[in-house]
């Protein structure tokens, strides 16, 4: 039997104090889990904060404003979820979320969105949750890369005695197939990657779509061989 209750004034789903951040809100923790103030900035919170900035210098040296903000909404949700577990109650202040977000997202002037960015990127770092969900296959999860062992390189077939080849005839006898084609089509991939990749290098990691009929794409001898995620 489900009873409704109402919330207290200090339960976990408290009012969320509101921070905008050029149309991205970060969402703060229930007041229940924050941290009273005392009217003094301590020094281990101040540790805390550079610590958080020097970390976050390097990996942010290359996002947009865009990501940042929509990097910060997300890791926001996420915290928000550890902290409310009732999912009613988590959707009634994610919907509080979305609303501080949207509330400056047309923020034209980029100096006052850029310290409204930083204030709630300080301010998640001191509201976070100690200890967040973490999903099984993410880094930190409890079966992240569990299964990297068995991704072995493809030139391992090349190893096998034949007795254990004889047991997958339909497959090597295709493999054999793709090895002569990529032996045809290698020069082709090469010519247009040094067709289209800039002078001062490639931006990304995304590669080239085939730009003729008939043609294959570059590299795509590692996509149609790359290993099962997992293991049957």
């Amino acid at each position: 039997m489900h009873i409704k209750t109402k919330p207290k004034p200090h339960s976990m789903c408290a009012f969320v104090r509101r921070i905008t951040v050029n149309g991205c809100d970060v969402t703060q923790a229930p007041a229940c889990f924050a941290r009273r103030s005392t009217g003094k900035v301590t020094h281990e919170r101040k540790r805390r904060v550079k610590s958080f900035r020097r970390r976050t210098t390097m990996a942010s040296a290359y996002l947009s404003h865009q990501q940042k903000v929509l990097r910060l909404y997300k890791k926001s949700l996420r915290h928000l979820e550890s902290w409310c577990i009732f999912r009613d109650k988590y959707r009634f202040y994610a919907c509080l979320l979305r609303a501080r977000f949207d509330e400056n997202k047309d923020e034209k002037d980029m100096m006052k969105a850029t310290v409204m960015l930083k204030a709630g990127e300080e301010e998640f770092w001191d509201k976070q949750h100690p200890q967040p969900y973490i999903f099984p296959d993410s880094p930190g999860g409890t079966s992240y890369e569990r299964y990297e062992c068995y991704k072995l390189p493809e030139w391992v077939l090349d190893h096998w005695h034949p007795s254990e080849k004889a047991m997958y005839p339909d497959y090597f006898a295709k493999r054999e197939q793709w090895k002569k084609l990529r032996a045809l089509s290698w020069d082709k991939e090469v010519a247009q990657l040094q067709a289209e990749t800039p002078s001062d290098g490639p931006k990304s990691e995304a590669l080239p779509p085939a730009r003729k009929e008939g043609d294959l794409p570059p590299l795509w001898w590692q996509y149609v061989t790359r290993p099962r995620e997992r293991p049957t």
